[in-house]
C-alpha cells in the first residue's frame, strides 16, 4: 500500500511540477532599492524585474513554467533577498514593516513556509544575542577572554546550531506533501545531515526537481565517505608531475589518512602540526598520509610543502574548488580528512588533533 501511495504522489506531483502558473506577487512597504528582481531561487535565473512605486510596493505579475521556490532580491541573483516564497498560481501578498513580515493573503504552501521561518525565528535571536555577548566580552578582555566565558559561548552556539538542525528536519517532516522542504534542502543540506536527506528523498514527491541534481551528487560523494564504503580512486599528479593514484597508497596494507588541505588555507597550515606528528609517531607502524592538494598555484603549494615541512606523498590536479576530489568525495570545506583501514575502507572521517590521535592509537598497536 506504501508503494501505491508514493507512486500516486510522484505523480501527482509531476503534473503539478509542470502545470503553467499564473502568479502574483506583492510586497508592501519593501526595504528600499532602485530595482526589485523576481528569482527563481532553485535555479538562481532571473524571472522578472520592476521599479518599486513610491510607497516602497513591489508587485510582480506574470506566469511560470511551474510552481517554484522564488524571491524578491535587490540583485538579479538570491544574494540580498527580500523574502524567500512558493510561486504557485495563487496571489501571495506579504506586508514588510522593518524587520516583521506579515503574510497578508497567499496559497497553503506559502503559509508553511511561513510558519517553517518563524519557528526559525528564535535561532536568530538567540544567535544575535550570543555575538552581542561575544562582542561585549572582547571589549573587556580583548583577545585574552576567560577559558570559562569562551566556553559557555562556544556551547551556546553550538546548542544554537543544532536546534536549528533540529527544526529543519521537523520541518522536512512536516511537507512531505509540498515543495517547501526543497528550499531547506538546497540551502541547508548539510546542517540537516546529508544521511537524513538522502533518507528522506527515497518517498519525498519532489525529489527528482532538476533543482535538487546538485543534492543528488553529493550525496553519491558523502556516500563515498560512509564508514566501511571502498576507496574510489583520485588521479592527479605529484609534485614532479608525475601522474598518481590515490590507490597508491589506500588499501595496500596500511592505514592512510587523505587530508585534504590548500597552501592558501589557513586552518589547513595551523592542524599541520597535529598531522605531523601522527605522521612521525605512527609512520614506522604502518601509516601513511597523502595529501590532496585543493590549490591552483603549483609554486604556492610546492612552497608551502617546504616550509611546513611536509615528508608523505602529494597529490593535485592545481584546479582549486574544481577539483576533482571536491566532487567525487563532496569535499566543500578543508581541512578535512578521510581514514581508510588497510583494505581501503573507511573508517572514520574529519579526524583532527586530539580526535586524530585517539583515533590512530586506538587502530594501531
Amino acid at each position: 500500500m506504501k508503494r501505491i501511495l508514493i507512486a500516486c504522489a510522484l505523480l501527482s506531483a509531476h503534473f503539478t511540477a509542470n502545470a503553467q502558473v499564473k502568479y502574483e506577487v506583492e510586497l508592501k512597504s519593501a526595504p528600499k532599492c532602485d530595482m526589485a528582481y523576481l528569482v527563481d531561487a532553485e535555479t538562481r535565473t532571473l524571472i522578472d524585474s520592476i521599479a518599486p512605486s513610491a510607497e516602497g510596493d513591489i508587485v510582480f505579475k506574470g506566469e511560470a513554467k511551474e510552481s517554484l521556490i522564488a524571491c524578491v532580491s535587490q540583485t538579479p541573483s538570491t544574494q540580498g533577498a527580500f523574502h524567500f516564497f512558493v510561486l504557485d498560481g495563487e496571489k501571495l501578498s506579504m506586508k514588510m514593516q522593518d524587520a516583521q513580515r506579515t503574510l497578508l493573503l497567499g496559497s497553503d504552501a506559502n503559509r508553511k513556509m511561513e510558519n517553517a521561518r518563524s519557528k526559525l525565528e528564535v535561532f536568530a535571536t538567540r544567535l544575535k544575542k550570543l555575538t552581542e555577548d561575544y562582542g561585549k566580552l572582547r571589549v573587556k578582555y580583548g583577545e585574552e577572554i576567560p577559558k570559562g566565558e569562551m566556553k559557555r559561548i562556544d556551547d551556546e552556539y553550538d546548542a544554537i546550531e543544532e536546534g536549528k538542525a533540529e527544526c529543519y528536519w521537523g520541518i522536512l517532516q512536516e511537507n512531505k506533501d509540498n515543495i517547501v522542504p526543497v528550499y531547506y534542502i538546497l540551502r541547508f543540506a548539510r546542517e540537516i545531515g546529508y544521511g537524513k536527506v538522502d533518507e528522506y528523498l527515497k518517498d519525498y514527491p519532489f525529489a527528482q526537481r532538476k533543482s535538487l541534481g546538485p543534492v543528488h551528487e553529493a550525496l553519491k560523494g558523502e556516500s563515498r565517505k560512509f564508514v566501511g564504503a571502498k576507496v574510489t580512486d583520485l588521479t592527479m599528479n605529484d609534485l614532479s608531475g608525475k601522474e598518481v593514484h590515490l590507490t597508491d597508497w589506500v588499501g595496500r596494507g596500511q592505514y592512510v589518512l587523505v587530508d585534504f588541505w590548500a597552501s592558501w588555507c589557513g586552518p589547513c597550515r595551523a592542524e599541520m602540526p597535529n598531522v605531523k606528528a601522527a605522521y612521525e609517531k605512527y609512520h614506522s607502524k604502518g601509516f601513511e598520509i597523502v595529501g590532496v592538494s585543493f590549490d591552483n598555484k603549483k609554486a604556492a603549494w610546492e612552497k608551502a610543502v617546504a616550509d611546513l615541512g611536509i615528508t608523505w606523498p602529494q597529490m593535485s590536479d592545481l584546479k582549486g574548488w574544481q577539483c576533482a576530489a571536491s566532487d567525487i568525495y563532496n569535499i566543500k570545506s578543508i581541512p578535512a580528512t578521510i581514514l581508510f583501514d588497510p583494505e581501503g575502507k573507511v573508517i572514520a572521517i574529519n579526524l583532527r588533533g586530539e580526535a586524530l590521535a585517539k583515533k590512530l592509537a586506538k587502530v594501531i598497536k
